[in-house]
């Protein structure tokens, strides 16, 4: 069994792996692609996820290369999801 402190910082591996691959792959994209869109949704919900696993915000703003505004987009996702899951843990 895997204790949680090993667990956490591996899922904020994960985070971190699949936020430097969608940076990456929206890097070899033209703005005008049709799934460059999705993939910039996809890289700030992962940045979102990263920050609520405790991933620090400069860190999160590096691998993701993550400009103010993509940031505070970021954060404001964060936000919304631990609001979503308190809503979950009140009805449930």
């Amino acid at each position: 069994m895997i204790g949680p402190d090993r667990q956490l910082a591996q899922q904020r591996t994960r985070a971190l792996a699949e936020l430097s691959e969608l940076r990456t792959m929206l890097g070899r994209l033209p703005e005008d692609d049709r799934g460059y869109d999705e993939l910039a949704v996809r890289k700030r919900v992962a940045a979102a996820e990263a920050l609520n696993l405790g991933v620090p915000d400069q860190t999160v703003r590096t691998v993701g290369m993550l400009d103010d505004l993509e940031f505070q987009r970021a954060q404001r996702e964060a936000a919304d999801f631990r609001d979503y899951d308190a809503e979950l843990y009140e009805d449930g």
